[in-house]
């Protein structure tokens, strides 16, 4: 840091002026509530809704998809077509459902947007845009504050243009990007790091399961043999009685491989539940997955049992002291079981699978105790790799919040006065 105190003391030992960051930057449009003597100038884009954005893209494209959100891609000029655009640009998202400082992005070269509201300096001698990105990201929980509306959320431009930017000298301001550059490419390294390593576990797991089914000495089994489908009421009626309290409603996206995440919960109404209550989800019941990513299954554990659910196929076993239903989860999202939902999906775009396919899925059944020992040494290996990635994750999350320290305070300057101060 001391290089930059040296270049602070050598061109603004007197301050740093802050500006209005409509003063500096020219955006895409201009905006209702700003007045236009603040944006004499904008610079128009064409932009593409997220999923006609998504369908451009291709392999070892060179043209980037400025999306609104956390998924990015690549396409390349003869796709993009007449939505090609480039630049050096600064982004927020028109339209957001999650924090946006997760959606802030920078790019400079070829690119394709979505609904973006984009930004770029008017004078890059005087303002640097990457150094307006890391600044624009410092003010993410400010920016958050400006979005309103239910669902969707938009932001209220006139705030947005009104905040005040610290603007340096472009020696301190190409000095603190290079010191975030370094930070950010650190917690690039160790992200990238942690998706292969997690990637590498995750083939090596799946081998093992395979080798592990097929070493045992097993009978094949169809589904219905062992197992009853538990089929409940109709899932579209369900959204007639969300409630923010009652019993919880587990939909697909709850279902992951081998476990229920219960991040995103919602609630049904207890009257409307009434006429399905004798068919409440049990302990060790098997939801498994109809669209979406078709065939995912995972066990409801005990604190969710007299929970409800629509749009999931159920598997009850019909006796678990003889086959195990953790192996039989384990099974469904195998390979083998994977294959077998492949085989069976019907649909293109929105992909199904159906409880009349599942009953007929052949299950290879080793014995009582086979069953068990193979659960026990996934079960091993899967701890092995969750302690791994917990370590480096924990790595992860202290250089984030060792970046963010350095960066809100890089972005705190002296601010310079004025002769009529």
């Amino acid at each position: 840091m001391s290089r930059l105190d040296d270049l602070i003391a050598q061109y603004c030992p007197d301050g740093v002026e802050y500006l209005p960051l409509w003063s500096v930057t020219y955006w895409d449009k201009k905006f209702n509530a700003v007045d236009r003597n603040k944006q004499p100038k904008s610079i128009n884009y064409p932009y593409l809704l997220a999923k006609d954005l998504f369908a451009l893209e291709v392999e070892d494209g060179d043209v980037f998809l400025l999306s609104t959100g956390e998924q990015t891609g690549w396409t390349d000029v003869e796709h993009a077509g007449n939505n090609l655009c480039e630049g050096e640009v600064v982004t927020i998202p028109w339209g957001k459902s999650k924090p946006v400082v997760n959606c802030i992005k920078y790019y400079k070269g070829k690119f394709v947007t979505a609904d973006n509201r984009i930004m770029t300096s008017r004078d890059t001698q005087k303002l640097d845009n990457k150094f307006l990105y890391y600044w624009v990201l410092s003010q993410g929980d400010l920016i958050d504050s400006f979005y309103r509306g239910s669902g969707i959320m938009h932001p209220h431009m006139a705030k947005v243009l009104e905040l005040e930017i610290p603007v340096p000298p472009l020696p301190v301001q190409q000095e603190i990007v290079r010191i975030l550059d370094d930070f950010s490419h650190v917690s690039f390294k160790l992200q990238s790091y942690l998706d292969k390593e997690l990637k590498l576990r995750e083939h090596q797991f799946l081998y093992i399961e395979e080798r592990l089914i097929k070493s045992s000495s097993s009978q094949i089994v169809l589904l219905s043999d062992i197992a009853e489908m538990v089929t409940v009421g109709i899932a579209n009626s369900a959204t007639h009685a969300y409630s923010d309290t009652g019993v919880i409603l587990f939909r697909n996206q709850n279902i992951k491989r081998n476990y229920l995440d219960d991040s995103d919960l919602i609630y049904i109404t207890e009257d409307f539940e009434k006429k399905y209550e004798g068919k409440r989800l049990h302990e060790n019941d098997i939801l498994v997955t109809r669209t979406g990513y078709p065939g995912q299954a995972c066990l409801v554990p005990k604190k969710y049992s007299n929970c409800q659910t629509f749009t999931t196929l159920i598997v009850r076993l019909k006796n678990p002291e003889q086959t195990i239903p953790s192996y039989v989860c384990r099974y469904i999202n195998s390979s083998f079981g994977k294959q077998y939902v492949d085989s069976m999906k019907t649909g293109a775009a929105q992909q199904n699978f159906g409880a009349k396919a599942l009953e007929k899925m052949p299950i290879s059944l080793p014995s009582t105790y086979a069953q068990k020992q193979i659960v026990e040494n996934l079960k091993d290996l899967e701890d092995g790799s969750l302690k791994l990635s917990l370590l480096l994750q924990k790595d992860i999350l202290s250089n984030q919040k060792q970046y963010e320290y350095y960066r809100d305070k890089l972005f705190t300057f002296k601010e310079k006065k004025t002769l009529t101060e």
